[in-house]
């Protein structure tokens, strides 16, 4: 595998990729193979990735924005038509026409055999968890709470 380039996350949480870097299409892999029969996942950040792997043990794609989830799911899906495929979206439930869930139903409406899985959040989780890892992160936190009366 190439390294075609480098984002950097700064605490504050701002993303940045160095100058120069292409991103249409490319991807960060979390796995050790870009094949596996059970399938592969592609999703948009890192964190989200690491908590898809880390709980299903699969392959995933980052694509690290919504933007560039359909040129890594159609560059995969020409390369690899016989492994199954699934986008999991980001749920940005307090954006505006939800660019996460939007982009991942485009790429879903133009390869019609790529699955797509949604993060469902109780009611009452706050608005700014969007992805599988803060749906990961919740239901751990819920589970480890003391319920005891």
């Amino acid at each position: 595998m190439l390294l075609h380039g480098l984002q950097t996350i700064a605490p504050t949480g701002e993303k940045r990729f160095l100058t120069g870097t292409p991103k249409r299409g490319k991807f960060h892999l979390i796995g050790d193979s870009l094949t596996h029969s059970q399938g592969v996942y592609v999703c948009e950040g890192y964190a989200t990735g690491a908590s898809l792997y880390e709980t299903y043990g699969l392959p995933v794609l980052v694509a690290f924005d919504a933007g560039n989830l359909l040129p890594v799911t159609q560059n995969y899906h020409n390369r690899f038509p016989h492994i199954p495929l699934t986008v999991c979206a980001d749920n940005d439930r307090k954006t505006p026409d939800n660019p996460g869930l939007s982009k991942a139903r485009a790429v879903v409406a133009c390869l019609p055999k790529v699955g797509l899985i949604v993060p469902e959040f109780p009611d009452t989780a706050p608005l700014h968890l969007s992805d599988f890892n803060d749906l990961t992160a919740l239901l751990n936190s819920n589970a480890n709470k003391d319920t005891t009366p």
